[in-house]
């Protein structure tokens, strides 16, 4: 099975504590219009997109991994075990685990995208692009 990490938006805790420290959505009681940051939900809204659009389209044959930028705990050894598994060259496993924004897409150990959130559908042909399958799910020869 292929794996993506998806590195979505921060979802940013306004104190040092819990769940009382967001300021976000239903938190923000004082005011009506819903969204404190209305650009960061829009981006992880897009990131969800792209999720969607993947599953739906690879089903099974691709785990997808969404993480926080600030994971890094998580991210880096994802990165290497992936690398280690489908034999990607070191260099490449690195700059994929250094080149992290809050816009990240990293398939089987390297970097797909990153600073920009594309479109689910570019993101689909990308995977096409480094996988051994065609869109009907024949291996290629």
């Amino acid at each position: 099975m292929h794996h993506l990490i998806l590195v979505r938006e921060i979802d940013q805790q306004m104190s040092g504590s819990g769940c009382c420290g967001r300021i976000e959505g239903d938190a923000a009681m004082w005011d009506s219009s819903g969204c404190t940051f209305p650009e960061r939900r829009e981006k992880m809204e897009r990131v969800g997109e792209i999720y969607r659009a993947v599953r739906a389209e690879f089903r099974d044959s691709v785990e997808i991994t969404i993480l926080d930028p600030r994971n890094l705990i998580s991210f880096i050894p994802l990165v290497a075990r992936d690398a280690l598994r489908f034999g990607v060259p070191i260099g490449t496993a690195v700059r994929a685990m250094f080149s992290t924004s809050l816009s990240t897409g990293v398939l089987d150990g390297q970097l797909i995208y990153s600073g920009r959130i594309p479109a689910p559908r570019e993101v689909i042909d990308m995977i096409y692009g480094r996988l051994d399958i065609d869109r009907v799910g024949a291996v290629r020869r």
